[in-house]
């Protein structure tokens, strides 16, 4: 079970189908500190998970609130840190209905996997940096 509602322990989930929807809103701040920028984020999850082939009986059904920030610096090597506090409306049994979220996102070393014809570049006078 990938993600069924954000911040949820998918561990304690038993089913053979599975539907879920996500819905994000995210207000990028005009704030920025020693390179860091600060964008709040909210969201609402809901999902079913069912053992057999009536998915979307109201007993299988999680859903979730939250909100939080992320912390961006494009100079660390983990570009993005994500802060976030879920409130689970319906959890499964023996969960708990508050869940913390912390998430460290690596960078993307490749934008794009499309390539273009070969061409010269041009390299300054420092060693291992080239100008494109």
């Amino acid at each position: 079970m990938d993600k069924i509602a954000t911040g949820l322990d998918k561990e304690r989930l038993e089913g053979i189908q599975k539907l879920s929807f996500n819905l994000e809103s995210t207000l990028f701040t005009p704030w920025y500190l020693f390179g860091f920028k600060f964008a709040a984020f909210g969201y609402g999850s809901a999902g079913w998970v069912s053992p057999g082939s009536k998915i979307f009986d109201k007993n299988y059904l999680l859903a979730s609130l939250g909100a939080g920030f992320r912390i961006k610096n494009e100079s660390w090597v983990f570009e993005t840190l994500t802060i976030g506090f879920s409130w689970f409306i319906r959890a499964p049994e023996g969960s708990s209905p508050y869940g913390l979220m912390l998430d460290i996102s690596d960078p993307r070393l490749f934008n794009n996997f499309y390539s273009d014809k070969p061409r010269f570049v041009k390299m300054d006078l420092a060693p291992g940096l080239f100008i494109d």
